[in-house]
């Protein structure tokens, strides 16, 4: 079986690393549970000599970006091509614009929608090499003969439970082989706990609450006679626009909102 990589590519304006990128994680999960090797890579935390040197020891180059980043995705893939590799393209902008991406002459596939389950189904197709296979993957966009295959992306997934946990992205000190046929390595999962709703929103409250604590100290610090948090005026927005929604149901809570 072909080895794939799963490239991040960054953005223009560098974003904050330690925002984890979920779509190739989840894509590598559901590689990884059937048997597919894969390696994944987020451009905003290598240079560019990594990214080369996994290119160059992939089959298969697969590129997610968003919409401001689809140059440096098409700059990628011409660079694989000039290893003689396979591309593919995935994300937001390839689902509603696969011709962008075939007409530069550097993709080879583009899978539109959600490739979760896609996404092995044309690996798997590509390795047997039979193009009506290939052909049939619900999603999949490519040029063929002077025609062009697109076909429909596939429905939403319904049972989220179906789609295995993400994937740990290696960074250099630990990418001494991603090859996953029998597992990622042990540090990308570390400390992996379960996550439920209620852990979401106190977490999510202790990260508002310090912000809130910074906002009021450094104004403090500069004699504003009237320190105020941030937190307490988005409250107040976000309930204001809740309000217009639905007047009774904001009732009670903008009469303790202060």
């Amino acid at each position: 079986m072909r080895k794939i990589l799963l490239l991040y590519v960054k953005p223009h304006v560098q974003e904050d690393p330690l925002a984890m990128v979920l779509g190739i994680t989840y894509l590598g999960a559901c590689l990884e549970r059937e048997g597919i090797p894969v390696e994944l890579c987020d451009e905003r935390i290598v240079d560019d000599a990594y990214v080369k040197q996994a290119i160059e020891r992939n089959d298969i180059i697969g590129c997610s970006s968003l919409t401001p980043n689809v140059r440096r995705s098409i700059a990628w893939a011409k660079y694989a091509k000039e290893k003689g590799k396979i591309t593919l393209m995935g994300g937001p902008h390839a689902s509603v614009d696969p011709g962008l991406f075939l007409d530069s002459g550097y993709f080879d596939y583009v899978l539109k929608g959600e490739a979760e389950f896609t996404l092995p189904q044309s690996l798997k197709a590509l390795d047997g090499g039979k193009e009506e296979e290939i052909a049939a993957v619900p999603g999949i966009a490519f040029n063929r003969d002077g025609d062009r295959v697109d076909n429909p992306a596939p429905p939403l997934i319904k049972k989220l439970d179906e789609i295995p946990f993400p994937r740990g992205i290696s960074s250099p000190k630990t990418a001494t082989s991603n090859s996953t046929r029998s597992g990622s390595p042990t540090s990308s999962r570390r400390a992996a706990a379960p996550i439920s709703a209620s852990s979401v929103r106190r977490s999510s409250r202790g990260a508002a609450t310090a912000f809130a604590r910074r906002k009021t100290s450094s104004r403090s610090s500069k004699g504003s006679s009237r320190p105020t948090t941030r937190i307490g005026a988005l409250h107040r927005r976000d309930l204001f626009v809740a309000k217009e929604a639905h007047p009774r149901d904001c009732a009670k809570r903008s009469s303790t909102a202060g």
